[in-house]
């Protein structure tokens, strides 16, 4: 481009989960694209110059060490509230917005900004600076009182209150009181929304705080010459795996200990899949915890990969198992499941939030009906059956990631919504 582009990229971590590594993902794409981008993060884990946190100081210091702390002092009036990630969203680390990468920037993207990284009143002052801003949605939180998941819950479409995952009976709430907050905050912000997944779009657009914004669907998108087929017995080698074995891989950031990712499904779903005795014997790999699912370990040979923060060992895990199975309860756009159907390992999940944007049922995967642990066990018997139909599912599980989701195409598809923005058009 004559011009280069300027672009800068909010994201509370630079790697940390799926929405930290779609930042940076994205942040590559647009640099590999000719753009001047940089990222800015809270937790930064590389030495990539293109990569930024604020200026170091002991008060900066201090306030990132604290900061998911203090910003969830407000729960504690709300003792009896759900296990679930909740974010009120009052704490900022550092006003971004001075940042001369910020000011400077002819696109602004947000992502997931949470854990102290961008406070409600931040994002007001980032609107004030008159630049395009995309809101990349990786959960619900940015139009919700304050989940990042509502559970079912569809009070969002209305003002929140009487939040269920508070376990509060009061219309004003924090929950409403935090909506409040941002209705205030954000109503003359003209942000666009990008969305992953059809689903979260469907979500967007009924909320009462965007309702009235611009909403896209633009998927994410990935490296496919990171994330490719490779040789199934030589990654076995690598990560230290027996041979020769049928083997279904599970992870997920916290995923024994994250109710959403579903992990009391898998356990179900693989103890039906014992009990079939024309199943064929089947071990299972998990990566994203230290811990064991105790509870599976005298029906399977079980595998502990531990957290795997790099993209060539994900690669590798994907590669040396036979399928992904992902049971999660709600999900956007699961990068676990864009990365093993580019592997060519066909996925097994619940029709739910973004999967079927990914998962076609029985073309390159299987949906099972939410939440039926037996046809979760079925899908996972169809697709470790010997014979064509598995290779068909590994060729077109490449293929839909060739074809909707390759990094340069995505980022293609967010330059032309600049550029179509910018112009005014």
């Amino acid at each position: 481009m004559a011009d280069r582009l300027k672009v800068c990229h909010l994201s509370t971590a630079e790697s940390a989960g799926g929405a930290g590594r779609a930042a940076r993902r994205l942040h590559k794409a647009f640099l590999d694209a000719g753009a001047d981008s940089r990222l800015v993060v809270m937790l930064k884990t590389s030495d990539d110059p293109s990569v930024e946190t604020p200026p170091k100081s002991i008060p900066y210091v201090l306030r990132k060490l604290t900061a998911s702390y203090l910003d969830n002092v407000p729960l504690l009036l709300y003792g009896n509230r759900k296990r679930t990630k909740w974010s009120p969203g009052f704490v900022q680390v550092y006003p971004v917005d001075r940042l001369d990468c910020v000011r400077n920037a002819d696109l602004i993207i947000l992502y997931w900004t949470c854990a102290g990284f961008l406070s409600i009143e931040t994002v007001r002052r980032l609107g004030k600076l008159g630049k395009p801003i995309f809101w990349r949605l990786s959960d619900m939180w940015p139009f919700t009182g304050g989940c990042h998941y509502s559970a079912g819950c569809d009070k969002y479409e209305d003002r929140c209150g009487s939040c269920p995952l508070l376990e509060s009976s009061r219309q004003r709430d924090l929950s409403r009181r935090m909506w409040n907050r941002k209705q205030r905050k954000w109503k003359d912000i003209p942000f666009t929304v990008v969305c992953p997944s059809r689903w979260i779009a469907r979500c967007a657009k009924r909320s009462s705080l965007f309702g009235d914004k611009r909403v896209e669907v633009l998927s994410t998108g990935i490296d496919t010459k990171v994330f490719r087929p490779m040789a199934r017995e030589t990654c076995r080698a690598l990560l230290g795996l027996p041979p020769g074995r049928k083997m279904a891989l599970f992870g997920a950031l916290d995923a024994l200990s994250d109710p959403r990712k579903g992990s009391r499904y898998l356990e179900d779903a693989l103890i039906a899949y014992s009990r079939n005795k024309r199943n064929p014997p089947l071990d299972l790999v998990v990566f994203g915890t230290s811990r064991r699912p105790e509870r599976l370990a005298e029906h399977f040979e079980i595998h502990v990969l531990g957290n795997l923060g790099d993209d060539v060992s994900l690669s590798l895990a994907y590669n040396a198992c036979d399928l992904f199975v992902a049971p999660s309860r709600e999900e956007n756009l699961a990068n676990t499941v864009l990365e093993s159907l580019a592997c060519g390992t066909p996925c097994v999940a619940f029709d739910i939030g973004g999967m079927p944007d990914l998962i076609e049922h029985r073309v390159n995967g299987y949906l099972a009906k939410p939440f039926e642990v037996d046809e979760l066990a079925r899908g996972l018997g169809l697709i470790l059956a010997d014979g064509e139909e598995n290779g068909a599912l590994r060729t077109r599980a490449v293929s839909k990631v060739q074809r909707e989701f390759k990094q340069e195409d995505v980022c293609r598809r967010y330059l032309a919504l600049y550029e179509e923005i910018a112009s005014g058009a």
